[in-house]
């Protein structure tokens, strides 16, 4: 095995090397989408409906073919209004190309599109001009013509077949997202670690995990937007005058696993080939040699397997709750989403643990407002991102407690997540959104403990189940059944009085209401 790990170095020294390149050469290299404004455009001979229903469908192929950022027109009916000081409605008739360009400088977008549509007996042709603002130069200019006006609104040329717009102006313009940024600074990272293990030097343990997770998370990022289409709410919402549906993302969806897939199993295998051998350095147990069932280590294979278990955390956590998967979540799933990262943080060093309770902070933050991609290119990352902050406090003092008290730690978990996720909920950045809690919402006889404190007190008894699960799987190792598993069966005990005190509720105040309803009360 001593010679598997030099072959996955060498081959993820390869694959970074080949992703840099793709990244500024080829099919899959980096471009950005300069900012675009369609102004008022020229069509003597067409009426106002008409004009409006020519400027939608420029609107919508201009956003659909996807090398810009266009700005919606409400924007442009605000500029007119505000600078000539008018009321009603803009009727978006042409103005000029010099009160185009005066437009796109006062919107702040990089390019302008002006277009010029002629009606004539046999043909309607339309000349499409798009304009660098700051140089006043042509960047591109299309002219397309079709046999009538109904076959322009249904995008086909005088040949019947359909207009592509992507292919006529083949606009990419190469440049750096933060994104690409970010992933670029990722497959450095990968580049040297391949070089390290080449020469045999060895990574720390910590190291490679952040690698593997911070390559999964940007994965998952841009497979939420390749889902879009790499357009945010704006530029679908224009693209599909409304309808939100934005067809097929395979070219999007191939560039995410064409960046990702394999550096991410390379990265994966040398992570494996690590855990294999510290699990055998616990156990005594040779490399080559299959451990028998009996011969398990619970804590070892925690220990070397701990970031599968906060991710398992993670996602069951965000399962619980209404998710891309299943749209009125998974409620049971809260009762024990929290006991394996409870298990791994008490098998790991301190910063260990800190690196742990991150990947669950991001990853499951990342989940639960997946829906938040597809608005702009900008919330998803910035709640992700606002999530962390707000929870690095808490990251820490979870960590040091669950660690540091070996008998209450786990028990005063539950009492900490549940005052964290209130103070989090305080104050003009306040988002409690993602509150375990709120994944009982069809549960009337469970969430009838709101009654004595809120969602607070509903959130409580899931932690507090999972911190108690926790427990109970430490306690497997003692001979004492009775103390093994007294802790679970008394909180399940005790869930089930609520949950029925509850039910109890529910159905004495249903008869209430019928009493107050009969006839008898009434006269």
């Amino acid at each position: 095995m001593s010679r598997l790990p030099r072959i996955i170095a060498a081959l993820l020294l390869l694959t970074a090397i080949f992703e840099i390149r793709a990244g500024f050469t080829g099919r899959y290299a980096f471009v950005r989408k300069p900012t675009l404004v369609l102004a008022p455009m020229y069509a003597p001979g067409l009426d106002e409906d008409e004009i409006s229903r020519v400027r939608t469908l420029l609107e919508m192929e201009l956003a659909a073919e996807g090398t810009h950022a266009l700005y919606p027109k409400s924007l442009i009916e605000n500029f007119y209004l505000e600078r000539d000081n008018a009321t009603g409605i803009f009727d978006g008739s042409f103005r000029g190309k010099d009160d185009a360009f005066e437009l796109g400088k006062s919107l702040g977008v990089e390019r302008i599109a002006t277009a010029s549509i002629l009606r004539y007996s046999k043909a309607v042709n339309v000349d499409l001009v798009i304009y660098d603002v700051a140089t006043d130069q042509v960047v591109v200019r299309v002219s397309l013509e079709s046999p009538n006006f109904e076959s322009l609104l249904n995008w086909k040329d005088t040949s019947g077949e359909k207009i592509n717009l992507h292919e006529l102006m083949d606009l990419k313009v190469p440049g750096l997202s933060i994104s690409a940024r970010l992933y670029l600074l990722w497959v450095a990272l990968l580049l040297l670690t391949a070089v390290f293990l080449l020469f045999g030097r060895t990574l720390p343990r910590l190291f490679v995990e952040s690698l593997l997770a911070g390559g999964l998370l940007l994965a998952l990022f841009s497979w939420i937007y390749a889902l879009n289409g790499d357009m945010d709410y704006v530029q679908r919402f224009v693209a599909t005058s409304g309808l939100l549906d934005i067809g097929d993302t395979k070219a999007e969806r191939m560039e995410t696993l064409f960046r990702y897939l394999v550096p991410c199993l390379l990265l994966l295998g040398i992570w494996v080939i690590d855990a294999l051998r510290r699990y055998a350095a616990f156990t005594g147990v040779s490399e080559s040699t299959r451990p028998s069932r009996a011969g398990l280590s619970l804590p070892s294979v925690i220990d070397v397997s701990a970031p599968l278990w906060a991710a398992l955390s993670a996602i069951l956590y965000s399962l619980s709750l209404p998710n891309f998967l299943v749209l009125e979540g998974m409620p049971f799933l809260a009762w024990f989403a929290t006991a394996p990262l409870y298990l791994a943080l008490r098998q790991v060093t301190y910063r260990r643990g800190v690196s742990l309770v991150i990947l669950f902070t991001g990853l499951q933050s990342l989940l639960i407002n997946w829906w938040q991609g597809t608005f702009s290119y900008i919330s998803l990352p910035f709640t992700v991102g606002l999530t962390l902050v707000q929870y690095l406090p808490f990251i820490f003092i979870l960590t040091f407690t669950v660690r540091r008290f070996r008998h209450y730690g786990l028990l005063a978990a539950p009492f900490l997540w549940v005052l964290w996720d209130f103070l989090r909920s305080l104050g003009f950045l306040g988002y409690p959104w993602g509150i375990l809690g709120v994944s009982q919402y069809a549960h009337p006889a469970m969430i009838q403990s709101a009654s004595l404190g809120g969602v607070w007190m509903v959130s409580f008894l899931p932690h507090f189940t999972g911190a108690v699960l926790a427990i109970t799987v430490e306690r497997r190792f003692f001979a004492d059944l009775y103390r093994r598993w007294f802790p679970l069966a008394a909180t399940v005990l005790g869930v089930l009085a609520i949950a029925g005190a509850g039910a109890l509720g529910i159905r004495i105040n249903d008869k209430r209401l019928d009493k107050l309803d009969s006839d008898e009360y009434k006269n």
